[in-house]
C-alpha cells in the first residue's frame, strides 16, 4: 500500500474519495437511497469525476486503502475505461488490479471501451 502522495498524487482522495464522503455513498449502493435531485447531481458528479481522472489518478487510488480503491473501482466502471490496456493488448495495470480483472473480461467478451451514456439509475 502506497500513499499517492508518494507518486506524486497528493490530491486524489480529498479530490474523488473523501469530497463530500463519496466513498460513504457507494459502499453498499447508499446512494440509491438519497432523495431523486440529490441522486441525480451524486451520479452527475461521479460521472464527471469518472471523465477526468488521469490514469494516473486511478492507479494512485487503487493502491492506496480500500476507500481509495473502491472509489477508483466506481469511477472505471462507470467510464468503462480501458485506458491501461496497451497497444499489445496487454494490460499495463497491476497483476490482480481491478483494472487488470476488468480489462481481461472486457477483451474476452470483444467489448469496446465507451463512455458511459445513460443514467446509473433511472428515475
Amino acid at each position: 500500500m502506497q500513499h499517492p502522495q508518494e507518486v506524486g498524487q497528493g490530491h486524489v482522495v480529498a479530490r474523488y474519495v473523501a469530497g463530500e464522503r463519496r466513498y460513504l455513498e457507494l459502499l453498499g449502493g447508499n446512494f440509491l437511497r438519497l432523495a431523486v435531485e440529490a441522486r441525480a447531481a451524486f451520479v452527475d458528479s461521479l460521472q464527471a469525476d469518472s471523465l477526468q481522472a488521469s490514469d494516473q489518478e486511478i492507479r494512485a487510488l487503487l493502491g492506496y486503502e480500500w476507500r481509495s480503491r473502491l472509489t477508483a473501482a466506481w469511477l472505471v466502471g462507470v467510464a468503462r475505461r480501458l485506458n491501461g490496456v496497451n497497444a499489445s493488448g496487454t494490460s499495463s495495470w497491476p497483476a490482480n488490479s481491478p483494472m487488470q480483472v476488468r480489462a481481461t473480461a472486457l477483451r474476452s467478451l470483444g467489448s469496446a471501451p465507451r463512455t458511459m451514456q445513460t443514467s446509473l439509475c433511472p428515475i
